[in-house]
């Protein structure tokens, strides 16, 4: 027997973001990539993730997602608050739970390349939290 998109569960995925703007593209991505699956969708601002209390209880329904998708721009930095809730999001998880972290970078206007330090950074939260990385 096959398994159909109809027969499966709501796909979980929390989007962290650091502009608005950054927020609908990937709204917009996942509709695109998943027409007319029905998904559970969190969002959660960069700045939602600064105070600790929020941070935690970000983290701990984060933690249950399939897939994580950080919508940003490719001209800044990742906040030291930011890596730290990846951290604490990952640690969270349970290791046999499949998963992916997903990357969505806005390119600035005139750019020529993005910061590999920042995707080779990534990769490697999404390989030790034992996701798959896109």
């Amino acid at each position: 027997m096959f398994t159909t998109w109809t027969t499966i569960r709501k796909l979980r995925i929390c989007v962290i973001f650091d502009a608005d703007a950054n927020a609908r593209n990937a709204e917009i991505v996942i509709g695109s990539v998943l027409p007319g699956h029905e998904c559970e969708l969190q969002l959660l601002g960069f700045d939602e993730l600064s105070g600790p209390a929020c941070a935690i209880d970000a983290a701990r329904n984060a933690a249950e997602a399939d897939m994580l998708l950080l919508a940003i721009h490719g001209d800044r930095v990742l906040p030291s608050h930011v890596r730290m809730w990846l951290g604490l999001c990952l640690g969270l998880r349970d290791r046999d739970c499949a998963g992916a972290l997903a990357v969505l970078i806005t390119q600035p206007t005139g750019s020529k390349e993005l910061d590999a330090s920042l995707i080779d950074y990534l990769e490697t939260v999404a390989i030790i939290g034992g996701l798959s990385f896109l």
